[in-house]
């Protein structure tokens, strides 16, 4: 989840227990585990940087294998589970479902193609499509 919810068809809001004429809003909520870590920090740094920083990295250098941010997050994802990540992952944004281990092993990854460049995130591209069945 993204921290948000609707609070209902009636737009009730669950804080001041009054209807809402406006209908249904989205309210803030904690990012927090059932073990009590605020993970917020984290959902904001994987989001950044897969769908942020190495799209605008991989279409501004050559040689990059992939450029979406879709493809990083199944790149990443993939190589977190290593397996293809939606065998793995109730729930979408995959991202917003992820333990926080697993939410600190996206980022490492993120990472390491973010320092390799072109050639580590050619390395993750082929061992999630080898899990896929599928070759670049």
């Amino acid at each position: 989840m993204d921290g948000r919810r609707s609070v209902g068809p009636v737009g009730l809001d669950p804080t001041a227990r009054t209807p809402n004429p406006s209908g249904p809003q989205q309210i803030d909520m904690d990012q927090t585990t059932l073990d009590g870590d605020d993970i917020s920090d984290l959902r904001a740094e994987y989001d950044s940087k897969v769908h942020t920083r190495l799209p605008e990295r991989a279409r501004a250098e050559d040689g990059w294998p992939i450029q979406l941010d879709h493809c990083f997050a199944r790149v990443v994802l993939d190589n977190v589970f290593e397996d293809e990540w939606y065998s793995h992952v109730n729930g979408r944004p995959a991202y917003e479902h992820l333990s926080t281990e697993e939410l600190a092993a996206a980022i490492d990854l993120a990472d390491r193609m973010l320092d390799g460049g072109p050639q580590v995130a050619a390395e993750l591209n082929e061992r999630s499509l080898g899990w896929r069945g599928s070759t670049a």
